[in-house]
């Protein structure tokens, strides 16, 4: 017979199958911890239906096209350490050409959605909307030109290195020559267009759909790089509201706390992170007593104080954190809560140390649309172009970094009770500090 090896393989299987003797030791199937925990993980995660509400992976487009269908020169500036970088070949290998003479891609994301109605934008030829049942599948009408695509993870394109976040705005249907759905996530996507219209008719009547993603249960992927594995334990446990803009709440599922492990290692193998999460804060705590201490010396220097003051740098961090230009538009800290309707406002500040992990908060806060794609939160650092010295001296990087410092210690810098409130009608009275430029909008809002 013509058998494969791998068709030798399976009918060798189920011969040993046929019998009770247990297979020889080298058929004994051992998987990789990785592997494990993702399996185990999966099992847990199929059992409670997670993947009913959560998208856990974006679609993926396979492309095909010509030399320069695609303008890719507006690509916006990333620091270094929130950008994603590729291996030299990945990037020449993008530039070479299929038998058909074309270049090709594999992107993973979402179709951009209409602001108007949350359905996935659709033009004709001539860029004009086009409009379609909820149910219509984005890429197949006849008389559709373009179907605007955000990539939700970095890819190569083109000989271009594209960051999540990121848009091919004249992607055509006839580019798209093999598309994967997303992995979950059904419930979410069939709520976009309902919440964007509620909120449209009784809240906002200036409420964007392409901001939608925000408001319903949230996508998962990278979640394990994401948050910090003892606080996502806890939470599968006992959910509680973090995000006061979704319009549903994490039932309880009454799980062991032994799925709720498989659950977390889940996330951290595929996303090939180290579990359990080991976060030392006393290290963190001689690091920031350190950089206190530069950050003193330098305001001394300049003649801006005239002797070290403890803890310094870390309030001057909070300043920007309470200024009416940038966190506390949006976003609940402490006791403090900004005015407005849910929908516009942003997950508690001061819970954040519990959550995320200081790698993920760093990139969050420098570049908030390659962590989400959807946030509507905008970069309120840009790379050169740091927020008033009269808040914090120092460069853009040491802005980021010492709100990194503030977040994922604010339990100690709130040890002494401070109202958060009183700060922000400080900075209310103080002397007004605008941005010194307008924030860069990134393209939905959460953390």
């Amino acid at each position: 017979f013509p058998f494969s090896t791998e068709d030798r393989e399976a009918v060798i299987t189920f011969v040993l199958g046929l019998v009770a003797e247990p297979p020889r030791e080298k058929y004994m199937y051992r998987p990789s911890e990785r592997d494990r925990a993702i399996q185990e993980g999966a099992r847990v995660i199929e059992k409670y239906n997670c993947k009913g509400c959560h998208v856990f992976e974006a679609e993926k487009w396979s492309l095909a096209f010509g030399e320069g269908d695609f303008d890719l020169s507006s690509a916006s500036d990333f620091y270094d350490f929130a950008e994603a970088h590729f291996p030299e070949a990945d990037v020449s290998a993008s530039l070479e050409k299929n038998k058909q003479s074309q270049r090709t891609a594999v992107i993973e994301g979402m179709p951009v959605l209409d602001d108007e109605t949350a359905l996935p934008q659709l033009f004709d030829a001539e860029f004009t909307p086009i409009k379609f049942p909820i149910f219509e599948d984005p890429i197949s009408p006849s008389d559709v030109a373009f179907t605007p695509f955000q990539l939700w993870w970095p890819a190569v394109v083109d000989g271009v290195v594209m960051q999540a976040g990121q848009r091919l705005p004249e992607l055509g249907p006839s580019q798209v020559v093999d598309r994967t759905p997303a992995d979950g996530g059904d419930l979410a996507r069939y709520l976009l267009p309902g919440v964007t219209a509620r909120e449209k008719q009784f809240g906002n009547p200036q409420a964007k759909g392409g901001e939608a993603w925000a408001w319903v249960p949230p996508p998962l992927i990278g979640q394990g790089a994401k948050v910090q594995t003892d606080w996502l334990h806890d939470f599968l446990l006992n959910p509680y509201p973090i995000r006061p803009a979704v319009v549903l709440r994490m039932p309880k599922f009454n799980m062991s706390p032994a799925e709720a492990t498989k659950i977390v290692n889940y996330f951290a193998a595929k996303d090939n992170v180290a579990y359990p999460y080991d976060y030392s804060k006393q290290e963190d705590v001689n690091i920031i007593t350190e950089a206190d201490d530069q950050y003193n010396a330098t305001l001394v220097t300049q003649n801006l104080i005239e002797s070290p003051i403890a803890g310094r740098r870390l309030e001057d961090a909070m300043k920007i954190i309470t200024n009416q230009n940038f966190c506390v538009k949006c976003h609940i800290v402490g006791d403090f809560e900004p005015a407005g309707s849910n929908k516009a406002k942003a997950p508690d500040l001061a819970l954040i140390y519990k959550r995320l992990r200081p790698e993920y908060l760093r990139r969050w806060i420098a570049r908030p649309n390659s962590i989400l794609p959807y946030t509507a939160m905008p970069v309120n650092i840009p790379i050169g172009k740091p927020v008033s010295q009269d808040l914090y001296h120092g460069s853009d990087r040491e802005q980021i970094d010492a709100l990194v410092d503030l977040l994922m210690n604010y339990d100690l810098y709130t040890s002494g009770n401070t109202s958060i409130t009183s700060l922000v009608e400080e900075q209310k009275a103080a002397p007004s500090v605008e941005p010194e430029t307008p924030t860069e909008a990134a393209a939905g809002a959460e953390e």
